[in-house]
């Protein structure tokens, strides 16, 4: 792609509109949550991400979560973990001014952002991926839940490929020992364990078990506890009987 071409597919992508398709949503003075929140106090609860309009950059004044004021280009870099080129030609595509290699960011509803972040880490404690949750949700759903890596610079890869997948808190879970309560999303496993009482769960919600995860959990004393809908009964029951056929009543 010539220099001109990429001033081209500048140009023709507004910063603020690519940032939208991230869930990042700025007010009529410019500011927005940084989408890296959980670098910042309370989850930059102040917004700290400024976009100037004039000059079609942004940067996060507080942490300086993308290493200085960043333009389009920049920002899908950052957020997608891709080189250069691909986000020219993701950029490309998404404005109809060629064949791009990659795919243009899903708009997200207007006011979305990360309001939790759930980080999941092997035996040893390094962070393997985190869970996003979002609100609101697309479709008219109360929210969304995404998933990404560390990219090994700050930042985050918008995908698991090739990541190990395992239970939620499983270093605390590894050092604990008796009975453990196997419920169905992460926010319940934190509140259990502000209880004192040793919870996990899988990723990515219902039905989503994999019997690898029982792996983590043998010699131990369980309960499932399902949520109250009929998705909720189904994985419980799955969870159950991945954990050696254990007996199951509603």
């Amino acid at each position: 792609m010539s220099k001109m071409d990429i001033e081209r597919t500048k140009a023709a992508n507004p910063i603020e509109e690519v940032a939208r398709g991230y869930g990042i949503i700025f007010d009529a003075k410019g500011w927005a949550h940084c989408p890296f929140g959980e670098r910042h106090n309370n989850g930059d609860a102040n917004p700290s991400l400024h976009l100037d309009r004039k000059k079609q950059r942004l940067r996060c004044e507080s942490q300086n979560c993308f290493d200085g004021a960043v333009n389009v280009i920049d920002l899908v870099m950052r957020m997608d973990g891709v080189s250069f080129k691909t986000a020219c030609q993701k950029l490309a595509q998404r404005a109809g001014l060629g064949n791009g290699n990659g795919h243009a960011p899903q708009t997200a509803p207007a006011g979305q952002r990360i309001v939790a972040t759930y980080d999941y880490h092997d035996e040893e404690g390094k962070l393997l991926y985190q869970i996003v949750r979002k609100e609101p949700g697309k479709d008219g759903r109360d929210k969304d839940f995404d998933a990404r890596r560390p990219d090994g610079s700050g930042g985050w890869i918008w995908n698991l490929k090739g990541v190990q997948l395992v239970p939620y808190r499983l270093p605390d879970l590894l050092k604990s020992d008796g009975l453990v309560v196997i419920v169905e999303g992460e926010k319940c496993v934190d509140v259990l364990w502000s209880l004192s009482i040793a919870a996990t769960c899988n990723p990515f919600g219902a039905d989503q078990w994999r019997d690898e995860y029982a792996t983590f959990l043998s010699g131990r004393d369980i309960i499932v506890w399902p949520d109250k809908d009929a998705a909720g009964f189904r994985h419980a029951k799955k969870v159950a009987q991945s954990l050696g056929g254990a007996a199951w009543s509603k």
